[in-house]
């Protein structure tokens, strides 16, 4: 079972370059210009900065977004590749394989593009928001067998009583069905460690984009 993670942000890449410049030409054309009052203006023109936040992020992370990068499920463990680094972590070495998820509060603050932005991911994944991909090793020994996936090696609080907090974590693209496909490879080949879905508290992720902005954890 192939999970190709470079081809869901390649889809992401492109809806995000087709939804957001949209936005902004309607606002652009339907509360800047023409004959429109000065308050409409203001309004309009706070919309399209909100809308330019996605981008200026997409700007600063596309070439991250594009390494080639998958997971292959078989019987002997999970098969990865980072660019031009493979290996293999075998189901023994594996405590746990999940799939965390945030689902946002009754009520979102923030801009209203991202508001807008909440609404469309309803449409894709419903409640559950940045998904990701949760693989906690059995033993300290693992992370070195794992070279390439050092980037994604993070700590947070641990789902489950017997696993560590410390785990391999890879923020999946809004690509329709890749849970799905990880779900399939996972119960087929390795249900003992599979665990299913759990839900981190909404904003959990917040430190890690600053991580991400700083560099990442080598440590």
């Amino acid at each position: 079972m192939v999970v190709d993670l470079r081809r869901g942000h390649i889809v992401g890449i492109a809806l995000n370059l087709l939804l957001w410049p949209a936005f902004i030409a309607a606002l652009l054309f339907g509360g800047v210009l023409g004959d429109h009052t000065g308050l409409t203006r203001v309004i309009s023109i706070v919309l399209i900065l909100g809308c330019l936040v996605p981008l200026v992020a997409l700007a600063l992370r596309w070439r991250e977004l594009l390494v080639p990068t998958g997971f292959v499920f078989d019987r002997r463990g999970l098969h990865y590749w980072r660019g031009s680094e493979q290996g293999l972590l075998e189901w023994s070495e594996i405590a746990a394989v999940g799939l965390g998820y945030e689902a946002p509060p009754e009520r979102i603050s923030g801009l209203p593009a991202r508001k807008l932005e909440h609404r469309i991911a309803d449409k894709i994944v419903k409640d559950r928001r940045r998904i990701t991909l949760d693989i906690f090793p059995k033993s300290a020994e693992a992370w070195d067998r794992a070279p390439a996936l050092q980037g994604f090696r993070q700590s947070l609080d641990a789902p489950w009583p017997d696993v560590s907090g410390e785990r391999w974590l890879i923020l999946l693209p809004s690509r329709p069905g890749l849970h799905l496909r990880i779900r399939r490879g996972a119960e087929r080949f390795a249900p003992d460690v599979w665990r299913g879905w759990f839900r981190r508290p909404w904003g959990g992720l917040a430190p890690l984009a600053h991580r991400a902005a700083t560099g990442p954890d080598r440590s």
